[in-house]
């Protein structure tokens, strides 16, 4: 998968959503803002 993305979320288990949740949101917008990037 050619764009596929890992990102290690520290100090975080299974529900890292509630475990680190700035973290995660901060992941979520990153995602979120790569994906509706038009791509060359």
């Amino acid at each position: 998968m050619s764009d596929c993305r890992i990102e290690r979320i520290e100090r975080a288990g299974h529900a890292l959503f509630t475990d680190q949740p700035d973290a995660f949101a901060e992941s979520m917008e990153r995602f979120l803002a790569d994906a509706t990037s038009p791509t060359p």
